[in-house]
């Protein structure tokens, strides 16, 4: 666990990580090998997560890599525009705003 992320975002305490990862692993699907599905012309080397998540039909790809991942839902260059048009259902997002959606989607927000 990184410490000086549990000081800087409270809801991060150890009983919600260890649940949010064995509830992840209740569900999860081991793809060894995902097929090349989406080619990342600024690191060619993350290809790997958007790959997995497409052919995992995940619904979220949770990262905290703006520079190279979750810039393609702003929909501002020609491969980010690509993406969100080839594959609608899948929302990069950083871990704050994923827990944001997680608690709306469980009704603890507005």
């Amino acid at each position: 666990m990184r410490h000086e992320l549990t000081r800087r975002y409270s809801r991060l305490t150890p009983e919600r990580i260890e649940g949010f990862i064995n509830s992840v692993r209740a569900v999860s699907l081991n793809i060894a090998k995902p097929p090349k599905t989406f080619r990342l012309l600024r690191d060619p080397k993350d290809e790997i997560c958007t790959d997995l998540a497409i052919t995992a039909s995940a619904q979220y790809l949770v990262t905290w890599n703006e520079k190279h991942l979750t810039y393609l839902m702003k929909q501002d260059t020609p491969e980010s525009k690509d993406f969100c048009q080839r594959f609608p259902q899948l929302k990069i997002l950083g871990p704050p705003a994923f827990l944001n959606e997680l608690d709306i989607m469980h009704g603890r927000k507005s």
